[in-house]
């Protein structure tokens, strides 16, 4: 009987209403939002509601990593999700995999440009910078693509950024624009 805005992975509708996930919702899994990580079915979508990469945005100039509201968007190990658009990841939000080589990302759909793209998301298809100050997390990842000429990680004129134990397979691991703060990699 929830009144919360239906999202396909922690709100969902049911027959008579909608049903709220209980528990530790600031994890969410991409397989709560119908990803197989098979390698083959196209995991675009789903990795998308569960990143919230086309999500309004709300200004949070806290320069913290966990804040409420903060996401861990948690890969399972043995993950191996394809993907033929850029997923965008929200400032304050952490994409995890279960290790540099147990969970993977990749795409091999040419033109695709990155990977995972921080720092300005879609809103209602138009593509528009996210005012938060928090700072992104990527770890624990293996990224790759196989059609030459994408980036693993676009980091767009954000002020601090978090990319540790990842694997790169791609033309450019980690490429920047705007950077106006330090992070760590």
């Amino acid at each position: 009987g929830s009144t919360i805005p239906a999202d396909g992975g922690i709100v969902f509708e049911v027959p008579g209403g909608r049903v709220v996930r209980m528990g530790h919702t600031s994890t969410v899994k991409p397989e709560w939002y119908g990803a197989l990580g098979d390698g083959v079915q196209d995991d675009t979508d789903t990795l998308r509601l569960a990143c919230r990469s086309e999500g309004q945005y709300v200004a949070d100039y806290g320069y913290t990593f966990r804040k409420e509201g903060g996401r861990r968007i948690k890969g399972r190990p043995g993950g191996n999700y394809r993907i033929t658009r850029p997923v965008h990841v929200r400032k304050g939000d952490w994409l995890q995999g279960g290790g540099y080589t147990a969970t993977r990302i990749f795409s091999n759909q040419s033109g695709i440009g990155q990977l995972i793209y921080v720092g300005w998301g879609l809103v209602d298809g138009v593509l528009v910078r996210d005012p938060g100050g928090l700072i992104p997390k990527v770890t624990d990842l293996c990224l790759a693509e196989t059609v030459g000429g994408v980036s693993a990680i676009f980091l767009d004129s954000i002020s601090g950024w978090d990319v540790r134990d990842c694997w790169f397979f791609a033309d450019v691991g980690v490429r920047t624009k705007g950077i106006t703060n330090d992070g760590f990699m």
